[in-house]
């Protein structure tokens, strides 16, 4: 799991790996960074709300096997 907030406001964040068994990613986990595109792993099945809100340069998502947002 991606925590609460963890890259909140890291404007120097263009791009990010995410390893394959990440199930879930809280709120706001994202929220104003820089990254401009997003490829979830499989394992990904929930993303809570505005995890990646405020993202002006985000361009492509892909949610792959996501179930629940919000």
């Amino acid at each position: 799991m991606i925590s609460i907030g963890a890259f909140e406001n890291c404007i120097a964040l263009t791009e990010i790996v995410f390893p394959n068994g990440l199930t879930s990613i809280g709120s706001d986990a994202f929220r104003n960074t820089r990254l401009t595109k997003v490829s979830l792993p499989d394992s990904t099945t929930n993303i809570s709300q505005y995890a990646f809100a405020d993202n002006p340069n985000l361009t492509e998502l892909d949610l792959n096997k996501v179930e629940t947002i919000g």
